[in-house]
């Protein structure tokens, strides 16, 4: 099963290459769960995600509008990361 997980951003950032970044997904206890409980908690971390964009401070020199100090657009990119596979003992 996939991990949903959400990525706070740029859209300069996006635009170019994604590095260094991290990615917010409900904890192993949260994957555990099912239908609205799992729901919630993917909500949550998508939340996180949103607070993490909102509070961050981005470099205006990085906002590709030239003169202009505008501030950046922010955006959360949701992807499914491939679940860890957990070794047989």
């Amino acid at each position: 099963m996939a991990i949903r997980c959400y990525i706070p951003t740029t859209l300069t950032a996006l635009r170019s290459t994604l590095t260094g970044v991290r990615a917010v997904a409900p904890d192993a206890q949260g994957r555990s769960l099912r239908g609205e409980e799992f729901e919630s908690a993917e909500f949550d971390a998508m939340c996180i995600a949103a607070a993490l964009a909102a509070n961050a401070v981005f470099d205006p020199a990085d906002t590709g509008s030239g003169t202009e100090a505008a501030p950046e657009r922010r955006v959360i990119v949701a992807y499914d990361a491939p679940s860890p596979v957990r070794p047989n003992r």
